[in-house]
């Protein structure tokens, strides 16, 4: 039997649905019969209708108390959970330090896992701070696919600069460079390492008589209680935690290191709980947000790249983007055992410090600092609120991270952060109750962003179309991502019988001398790792993603080869 031929049916159907679907702004939406999630208290408010006109909620209530127009568009969400628009406080839009697009590949996974909003932080002036203005005026039209960007930074660090940033040393260089920002309508300063006490200082000053405020990490020459007492609105990676809850924070902050590798264990050792109740009572006081980005680091802490490569997300990352990941992967083959132990050691200890933090009410926000190895739009977000219950959080708690919390450390309060009458309409309609279980914030039913509906079909269109631009550059190198070839354990996860979606043929996964063969109709392929669920055929442009449910469980995969997709599912689900 032809591949071809088995794939034509569903050629069509593919094609159909990459094209675009604008949205009918004028037309109000109504979302009835669903469960609303104050995520203030944790109030659970079943059968509310929600009345959307234009941008905004123009009520919220029973279905005896909210009036729907005729003309409405009307979503039934019997057995759904709508809660607000999830944030993700620290990605990465730009490459500012290769020349290369922006990552708008980002857009569709961000939307397709509920998250409507972002915090960039790292715009530069001139177009890239332009392009973002164009995006939000796309978004006020109802044209543009993608989240609201609640806040843009640009970073400046000290010479020499660790990335390839502005650098500032004097009050002169900081005022000028705060005015350039403030002209191109950034709306904060991100501070790096390497600036100079004076230079920070600085730098704070003229941001705020500019109006604007001051986020990022914490430079080695200071301290984060002085720059919490500088108000530094942010400190992202728990960056700088870590010295002052040591009882050796004078000699070890003088052997700060921009990789904190092998300092690990010694954070560990010399730990200090008073010190750092001491810390949080500062950090709660003077409202001291902190990031913690569990999401980037929990990578470093992995004993088995195999797991690394069994990610889901990496099948949706571009190929060159990938193979830039070659350094952690080194860290993990290499790194001495001891080093690798302390990462892990200081991993957990950042979990309890969190829970700690937390409970002494230091506010918090979730943030997953995309760019990074392993750490992907949309899907790493919803990791970072698993890890923050992992971490101590309760459920609710870690939903207000990427939720009401955003609204109120953009002071936006007014229009975001929870589902009421008046407020922007960014919701996520959820499948199942999220204060049950966070995982339950894969159950997307429907995103709404700025009153443009997303059904769960165009999701997953959005995704398909990131996929196959990515199959086609995956298909195109020589050689897989890097990855180590997965073990029996982690192959044996794909075995099984699946029926063709669009048709009625039969495909049979199965393990062979170690490999992965895949039996279609009359031809059996032995297919390799490209990384992730993504598998191409030896010597051909064929390839393969499987894809899992919430609970890692393989549900399905697609055959691809680069123009043309079938969907086949297991046949016991």
């Amino acid at each position: 039997m032809n591949r071809l031929l088995c794939l034509s049916c569903a050629l069509a159907l593919f094609l159909i649905s990459l094209l675009p679907v604008l949205p009918a702004r004028s037309q109000p939406l109504a979302v009835q019969n669903v469960t609303v999630v104050d995520v203030t208290d944790g109030t659970l408010r079943p059968n509310q209708t929600i009345l959307i006109n234009g941008s905004r909620i123009a009520a919220v209530g029973s279905a005896d108390d909210v009036a729907v127009p005729e003309e409405a568009k009307t979503v039934d969400a019997t057995g759904g959970y709508l809660i607000p628009g999830l944030w993700d406080m620290h990605v990465h839009t730009f490459n500012n330090n290769d020349p290369q697009p922006p990552n708008t590949w980002h857009f569709p996974l961000y939307l397709a896992h509920g998250v409507t909003g972002v915090r960039d932080m790292w715009v530069r002036p001139g177009e890239q701070a332009a392009q973002v203005h164009t995006w939000r005026q796309e978004l006020e039209a109802g044209t543009f696919v993608g989240p609201r960007f609640g806040a843009i930074g640009t970073l400046v660090d000290g010479p020499p600069p660790i990335q390839k940033s502005d650098t500032v040393t004097t009050t002169v260089q900081a005022q000028a460079f705060v005015e350039r920002l403030k002209t191109a309508h950034i709306d904060f300063v991100k501070v790096y390492n390497r600036l100079t006490p004076d230079a920070y200082r600085a730098l704070v000053d003229a941001a705020h008589g500019a109006g604007l405020y001051v986020a990022g990490h914490v430079p080695a020459a200071i301290s984060i209680a002085d720059a919490s007492e500088a108000e530094q609105r942010s400190v992202e990676h728990l960056d700088g935690v870590h010295y002052a809850c040591s009882s050796k924070e004078d000699s070890l902050r003088a052997r700060r290191v921009p990789l904190s590798y092998y300092l690990a264990q010694e954070f560990v050792d010399t730990h200090d709980p008073a010190q750092c109740a001491a810390l949080y009572e500062r950090l709660a006081t003077n409202e001291t947000w902190q990031v913690p980005t569990f999401t980037v680091f929990r990578p470093w802490t992995s004993q088995d790249l195999a797991v690394l490569a069994d990610d889901e997300g990496l099948v949706y990352t571009p190929v060159d983007e990938a193979t830039e990941w070659q350094g952690l992967r080194d860290f993990l083959t290499f790194a001495p055992p001891p080093v690798k132990q302390g990462m892990a050691d200081l991993y957990a200890l950042e979990q309890r410090i969190v829970r700690e933090m937390h409970a002494a009410g230091v506010p918090l926000l979730a943030g997953t600092d995309i760019g990074n190895p392993y750490v992907y739009p949309g899907f790493s977000l919803v990791d970072e609120v698993k890890e923050l219950v992992e971490a101590g959080l309760s459920p609710l708690a870690a939903l207000q991270t990427a939720t009401l919390n955003p609204a109120r450390y953009l002071r936006r309060t007014d229009d975001l952060g929870t589902v009421e009458t008046g407020k922007l309409a960014d919701l996520v309609l959820l499948g199942a109750n999220p204060l049950e279980d966070v995982d339950h914030l894969r159950r997307i039913r429907a995103v709404v962003v700025n009153g443009r509906l997303f059904t769960q079909e165009e999701l997953e269109r959005m995704k398909h179309e990131v996929l196959v631009n990515n199959y086609r550059e995956a298909l195109a190198q020589p050689q897989p991502l890097g990855v180590q070839p997965l073990e029996p354990k982690v192959l044996e996860r794909f075995t099984g019988v699946y029926q063709q979606q669009e048709g009625d043929a039969e495909a049979e996964v199965m393990l062979q001398d170690g490999e992965l063969r895949i039996r279609l109709d009359d031809w059996v392929d032995a297919v390799e790792p490209l990384g992730g669920a993504l598998f191409r055929v030896r010597d051909s442009n064929v390839a393969y993603v499987f894809h899992t449910d919430a609970g890692g469980v393989v549900w399905g995969f697609e055959v691809n080869d680069g123009d043309r997709i079938a969907t086949y599912r297991r046949a016991d689900r």
